[in-house]
């Protein structure tokens, strides 16, 4: 699931805004605890999280 987040209007990224990486480990954290075994075999490489 390839993940591109927009940058704000200004074009300055915000401090607040996590790193991709960070944002993706919390959304497939996110996932498992709604659906257990959903993740199961996924991996966060580059600006995705990749599933079999």
């Amino acid at each position: 699931m390839p993940w591109i987040r927009r940058r704000a209007r200004d074009g300055r990224p915000r401090e607040e805004r996590l790193p991709d990486l960070e944002f993706l480990a919390l959304v497939q954290a996110s996932l498992e605890r709604f659906a257990p075994g959903v993740t199961r075999g996924s991996e966060l490489k580059g600006n995705s999280l990749l599933s079999p």
